[in-house]
């Protein structure tokens, strides 16, 4: 079937008295607003609001075929009536809706969500962290309910979410949602890049229905508002106002490795900057299957839980600069001390330079973080960067490297003092051709380096 386009619904439903088929429409208004027909525009729709006896209904007509619409929402109509469950809203799809220039579509009739789609919301909060913060639990509350009755909406984006006058979440637009009635079927519809898996736009495998297909968008969402309630200005500098997303584009989850904005989370408090990580992780699994839901992931964060990935592996490789030379005498401040405050102080004679200091954590490696004065909250970024540090560290030499102390060979001091010739290369190697079976601790490895500086 091919389906009208735009306009033609537009003049249809100015002349609704003759087109409208729908008997709960008969004698409503097309709604104006200056003058002009009210109509809002989604992926393969248009959305007219309709006054009919002093309530307003949503008026969804299709200019797309998206698949066999009628079962689907047969289907979803009937799992969803026995839930009951407020942040859907009342639905009703009707086969014989409109008649436009001549022939008979489908539409759906839906109630008239008052509010603001969660993107024009969050313009009217940006400066209030504790209202997006709210936003952010009602959000995992949410998908995390959808998540134990079996549904996934296939298409989460700011568009698609909307903040009623009562500040409550509403899911609207229910073409990809899946109910497990639909399990076997596929889905048309990929969503919006800029909350998607990249994978979901490969080998075919976007029309794949399941409950897993929200996972990577609802962390994404997620992510993003704990990161603008954290920190308001990235409204501003990313302009996601006039952006397709919020806080990620589809760049950013294409290569996590060299996403400026993944680089920039790293600097957050510690739960932004490890779900950060998690996001990454998905970015890189090649199977949406592998993902997990976002309270499970929320639930590992808060409890300081960590798993070591391949992804975060290489990400810790990024952190770390291999230098083939000793660094300069300014930019040095030795050995990691167990004192992080007695960095920072140290750090902070680089910052009117904005210097990069560079501390040298083991023989020929050095660490380098970014210190700039344009930010107040410098010390506090130090901090919070070391933390994330030695944790990430801990779990890349326990759990993929074997013990040091089981290869056998250690490096004597010389009477001038640590010998310069053996770099990270060189320790990693031996810790990689070491027996996977002893695993050192982080202290150890520090401990035979301060050894080896002293």
């Amino acid at each position: 079937m091919t389906f009208p386009m735009g306009q033609d619904y537009a003049d249809a439903v100015q002349n609704l008295k003759q087109c409208i088929l729908d008997p709960e429409f008969i004698g409503g208004v097309a709604r104006k607003a200056n003058g002009r027909l009210e109509v809002y525009a989604g992926g393969f729709s248009r959305v007219f609001p309709i006054t009919v006896s002093r309530q307003v209904l949503a008026l969804r007509c299709w200019t797309a075929d998206v698949g066999d619409a009628e079962v689907r929402y047969r289907e979803i109509t009937s799992y969803l009536s026995s839930l009951k469950r407020d942040y859907f809203a009342d639905f009703h799809y009707v086969r014989r809706g409109i008649r436009v220039r001549g022939q008979e579509f489908p539409i759906i009739r839906m109630e008239w969500i008052h509010g603001a789609t969660l993107k024009d919301y969050i313009a009217t909060q940006i400066h209030n962290p504790d209202e997006i913060n709210r936003l952010a639990d009602s959000f995992l509350q949410t998908v995390t309910d959808l998540h134990q009755h079996g549904i996934s909406h296939g298409d989460l984006q700011d568009g698609n979410i909307l903040v009623s006058s009562l500040r409550h979440l509403k899911l609207i637009d229910y073409d990809s949602l899946f109910v497990p009635s639909l399990r076997g079927s596929t889905n048309p519809i990929v969503g919006v890049p800029a909350y998607q898996h990249p994978q979901r736009f490969r080998n075919g495998n976007s029309g794949v229905a399941g409950e897993h297909i929200d996972y990577f968008s609802e962390l994404v969402i997620y992510l993003s508002l704990r990161a603008l309630a954290e920190q308001p200005r990235l409204w501003r500098d990313l302009k996601i106002e006039h952006a397709q997303g919020l806080i990620f584009s589809k760049e950013d989850f294409e290569q996590p490795a060299g996403s400026e904005i993944f680089r920039e989370l790293g600097s957050f408090s510690r739960e932004v900057a490890a779900l950060a990580d998690q996001l990454k992780t998905f970015c890189l699994e090649t199977s949406l299957d592998q993902l997990r839901p976002l309270e499970e992931v929320v639930s590992q964060v808060k409890k300081g839980a960590s798993t070591p990935t391949d992804a975060s592996l290489d990400e810790l490789r990024h952190r770390i600069e291999l230098l083939p030379q000793t660094p300069p005498t300014n930019t040095t401040l030795g050995i990691v001390p167990t004192d992080v405050d007695g960095l920072i102080k140290k750090a902070g004679e680089h910052r009117q330079g904005h210097a990069s200091p560079a501390i040298p954590i083991l023989q020929g490696a050095v660490i380098r973080i970014e210190v700039s004065d344009k930010r107040p909250s410098w010390q506090t970024a130090i901090r919070l960067w070391f933390t994330n540090f030695f944790r990430e560290i801990k779990d890349f030499f326990s759990r993929k490297f074997a013990s040091l102390q089981a290869s056998g060979s250690t490096t004597p001091k010389s009477p001038s003092g640590p010998t310069p010739s053996v770099g990270i290369q060189d320790m990693a190697h031996k810790i990689k051709s070491s027996s996977p079976s002893s695993q050192p601790k982080l202290e150890d490895i520090l401990a035979k380096v301060r050894e080896r500086g002293s």
